[in-house]
C-alpha cells in the first residue's frame, strides 16, 4: 500500500544515512533493469528498486559502477565501468580509466575525491 511504500522508502534512505555515517566504506550491489521513455521509446538503466528509490538511492554514493564481462584472451572476464556505457548510470570523480578491473583496492587508492 501507499504508506506502507512511504515507511519503505524512509527507512532505507535513514539505513543508508546511518552506514553511510560510520565513516567506513559503503558497497551496496543492486540489480539493473531498464524502462522505456514515454518520449521515443529510449531505454534507461536503473537499480532494479522500487518506485523512488531507483533514482533516490543512487545519489547518495559518489561511486557508481556497471558490472559486465567481456572475453580477453579466450577467458571470460568481468571489469567496472566507471562512465556511463549504453543505458546503465555509471560514474566517479577519481582519476581512473572508464573500464577498469573489479579491484576495489582501484578505488581506494586512486587520486579524487576520497571514499
Amino acid at each position: 500500500t501507499q504508506p506502507d511504500y512511504g515507511i519503505a522508502l524512509n527507512l532505507t534512505v535513514k539505513l543508508i544515512n546511518v552506514l553511510k555515517n560510520t565513516q567506513k566504506h559503503l558497497i551496496l550491489n543492486c540489480h539493473e533493469t531498464t524502462a522505456e521513455s514515454d518520449v521515443g521509446g529510449i531505454t534507461k538503466g536503473a537499480p532494479a528498486l522500487t518506485g523512488q528509490l531507483a533514482t533516490l538511492v543512487p545519489k547518495f554514493f559518489q561511486d557508481i559502477l556497471h558490472t559486465k564481462s567481456t572475453k580477453r584472451d579466450g577467458d571470460r572476464v568481468y571489469l567496472w565501468d566507471t562512465e556511463q556505457a549504453g543505458p546503465y548510470i555509471a560514474g566517479t570523480a577519481r582519476q581512473i580509466g572508464a573500464e577498469i578491473d573489479q579491484d576495489f583496492g582501484v578505488l581506494w587508492t586512486a587520486p579524487g575525491k576520497k571514499i
